[in-house]
C-alpha cells in the first residue's frame, strides 16, 4: 500500500517512461520503511521521498547514511509545506536508525538553498573539464575490459571518502542505462594494472550534443585518457564535459553536485579521532533540528565525547551546516581550521 501510494504521488511529479517507472518501482524500490510519505489537511497522500541506506567511507571508516532521493509533492498540494515535513521525518529517522550522514543531490541550483534549512551543506564537487571535438585522447597501453563491480569498487574506495556503492547499486545503475539511447559505460584496463572506469550521456538524436561523462574515475592520468580515447571512438566528433573526483585542487574547475547533513554529530567526530590520535580539539555545535546534538565534543587521544558544558575554550563554534563545510573542505581549508578535512565524492546514485 505505502509503495503504490508513493508510486502515484511520483507519477504526478516527474515525467519518467512508463518502462522505466516500471523497473524503478520493481526493482530499486523494495521497502515501506525506506519510503516516508506526507498526508494533506484532509488526509490524502500529497507527498513522499524515497531514503535508501548506503554505507559512507569517511576518516578511514565506513559509516552508516541514509541517500533521500525521490522528494516530490502532488501540483495541487504544494507550497504548502509538505515535503519539508517529509524530509524532517526522514533525517528524524535516519537518527533514529544510527546513520551518521544523510545525502541528497538536489534536482535543480534553487534546491540547494531549499535543502539548506534542514542543515544540508554542499560538499559534494567534481573537477569539470570541457574538451572540444577535436580532442582525441591518445592513451595508449590500456585495453577496453567488461563493466566489473570490483573494479568499480576498488576505485570508489580509492577516492578518499564519499558515499559507496553496493554490488546490487552498481547492477541498478548499469540497469538504469539501458532504458535509453546516449548512453555510455566504458572500462578499461591499463597493461600497468591501472584501471578506469566512467559514465557518460547524451542526446544521441543531435549530433551536436554535449557528452556529460557524469563519472570519471581512474587509477592514473594514463589510463584515464584510454577511458576517454574508447568514449571518443563511440561517441564521434562531439564535444565533452567531463566530471571527475575533486582532486586538482583548482577552486576554479568545482562543480557542486551534491549535499550532506549530518545526523549523528558524535559517530562522525569519533571516526576523525580514531583516525587521528594526536588530534586535540573542541567543538562547540548546535543543531536547530536536533537539540540533543548540540553541546561542547572533546576530541583527544583517539576519542570524541559530548557535554553539555566545557571548561575549554571551543576551537570551534559552528551549527551542524557548517560543520559540514568545514570538515568537507579543501586540505588548505583544514588547515585554516587546524581540522584533517578532505572532500568527498559521490559517483553516481541513479543520476545518469
Amino acid at each position: 500500500m505505502k509503495k503504490t501510494q508513493f508510486q502515484e504521488i511520483y507519477v504526478s511529479a516527474f515525467a519518467d517512461s512508463a518502462p522505466w517507472r516500471k523497473w524503478f518501482f520493481s526493482e530499486v524500490v523494495r521497502r515501506d520503511d525506506e519510503i516516508f510519505i506526507v498526508d494533506d489537511a484532509a488526509g490524502k497522500p500529497s507527498a513522499a521521498l524515497l531514503m535508501q541506506p548506503y554505507a559512507f567511507q569517511y576518516a578511514g571508516a565506513e559509516l552508516p547514511s541514509g541517500y533521500i532521493s525521490c522528494v516530490a509533492t502532488r501540483p495541487e498540494a504544494r507550497t504548502r509545506g509538505l515535503a519539508s515535513e517529509a524530509v524532517c521525518r526522514a533525517l528524524d529517522s535516519a537518527r533514529c536508525r544510527g546513520y551518521a550522514f544523510c545525502e541528497l543531490i538536489p534536482a535543480g541550483r534553487a534546491l540547494y538553498y531549499f535543502y539548506s534549512r534542514f542543515g544540508f551543506a554542499p560538499v559534494f564537487y567534481c573537477d569539470e573539464e570541457r574538451y572540444t571535438s577535436l580532442h582525441a585522447f591518445a592513451g595508449g597501453g590500456a585495453a577496453e575490459a567488461e563493466p566489473r563491480y570490483a573494479d568499480f569498487a576498488a576505485l570508489e574506495l580509492r577516492q578518499g571518502g564519499g558515499v559507496l556503492h553496493s554490488e546490487a547499486d552498481f547492477k541498478n545503475i548499469l540497469s538504469d542505462l539501458t532504458f535509453e539511447s546516449g548512453r555510455e559505460v566504458v572500462f578499461v584496463d591499463g597493461s600497468d594494472g591501472a584501471k578506469a572506469c566512467l559514465f557518460a550521456a547524451y542526446d544521441a538524436s543531435r549530433a551536436d550534443s554535449v557528452v556529460l561523462v557524469r563519472s570519471l574515475m581512474a587509477d592514473t592520468g594514463p589510463v584515464a585518457l584510454a577511458a576517454l580515447a574508447v568514449l571518443r571512438e563511440r561517441v564521434g566528433e562531439r564535444p565533452l564535459t567531463v566530471r571527475r573526483p575533486p582532486h586538482s585542487g583548482r577552486k576554479a574547475a568545482l562543480h557542486a553536485c551534491g549535499m550532506v547533513r549530518i545526523v549523528n554529530p558524535l559517530a562522525v567526530l569519533q571516526a576523525l579521532a580514531a583516525a587521528h590520535p594526536s588530534l586535540r580539539y573542541t567543538i562547540r555545535l548546535t543543531d536547530r533540528l536536533f537539540p540533543e546534538n548540540d553541546g561542547y565534543y572533546a576530541i583527544s587521544k583517539g576519542n570524541c565525547s559530548l557535554s553539555a558544558c566545557s571548561d575549554r575554550r571551543p576551537d570551534l563554534d559552528v551549527d551542524v551546516e557548517v560543520l559540514a563545510s568545514v570538515l568537507f573542505s579543501s586540505a588548505g581549508a583544514g588547515e585554516i581550521f587546524d581540522l584533517p578535512t578532505s572532500r568527498p565524492y559521490m559517483a553516481l546514485m541513479l543520476d545518469i
